[in-house]
Parts: structure tokens; sequence; C-alpha cells
């Protein structure tokens, strides 16, 4: 599921988040996706609204989740950067600890004009088996035989 601007649609996140296994949350590696993530100017900070789901969900537990740099650009410091500041809680620790996925999307035009065609190219299809094979091994996936 992509909820978009989920920080200035709690209402609508917290619907889905009463019935999710899993919420992925898709970040690319820059300092505004990074803020929407962690303390947008407007809205809920996410990690809140997941936290509050719990009340929602049978288990009262909030659901799995994870988060998933795509967009990163070959080479770039960025995802490394903003990978640890997810995990780590901010330069200061004080915000919510984020698990990261290693898998993470290139910045590639193959991917960008997919939308609406197969998955059939390999540079298409890579990081995605990528992604499969790593929600598999966490066990949210159910091995392939």
């Amino acid at each position: 599921m992509d909820a978009g601007h989920a920080e200035n649609h709690p209402d609508i996140v917290d619907s889905v988040l009463e019935v999710a296994d899993l919420v992925i949350l898709t970040l690319s590696p820059t300092n505004p996706d990074y803020e929407r993530l962690t303390k947008p100017e407007r809205g809920t900070a996410l990690a809140k609204v997941i936290k509050r789901s719990a009340a929602l969900r049978e288990t009262g537990e909030p659901p799995t989740t994870y988060v998933l740099l795509n967009r990163c650009q070959a080479g770039a410091a960025s995802p490394a950067k903003y990978a640890d500041l997810l995990r780590n809680g901010g330069k200061d620790g004080t915000l919510p600890k984020w698990d990261v996925l290693s898998t993470q999307i290139p910045r590639r035009e193959a991917i960008a004009s997919a939308v609406g065609f197969p998955c059939d190219k390999w540079e298409r299809r890579a990081p995605y088996d990528a992604l499969v094979t790593e929600l598999t091994q966490r066990g949210h996936l159910p091995t392939v035989r």
C-alpha cells in the first residue's frame, strides 16, 4: 500500500493499519522525505500513527514496520546516511528508531517508467526480486518451491 502523504491523512492510515500484516514505508534518501517521516511540518508523525494503531488491532500490537529506501542514486552517500539516521533515532537518538531493509531500490529510468508495464526486464525486476528475497528470509512471505 502506498499511502502518499500519510502524515496529512491519519484517519485513512488508521483504517489501513487496523488490518495490515506488514507496513513498508518507502522513503527516498532526501531531507524532505526524512522529515515527512520523522517530524512533519504539518500532520502526524508516522511513528505516532503506527504506534497508536495497536489499540485498533486484534493483537494489541502495531504491525511490523520496515523502511525501504527507494530512488537511491548509485554511489551516493545519502542512502547510508539516512539509513543510519533512521536506525539510530536521528542525530541525537531521540526520534523513533526504524528497522531499515537492506534492499534498496535504485534510481533508474527503467523503473521510473515502468508504471503500467510488466516487470519483465531485468533492470526493472532485479531490485524487487531482492526485496522479495529479503522479506521471505525475514519470514514475511512464504518460500516458493
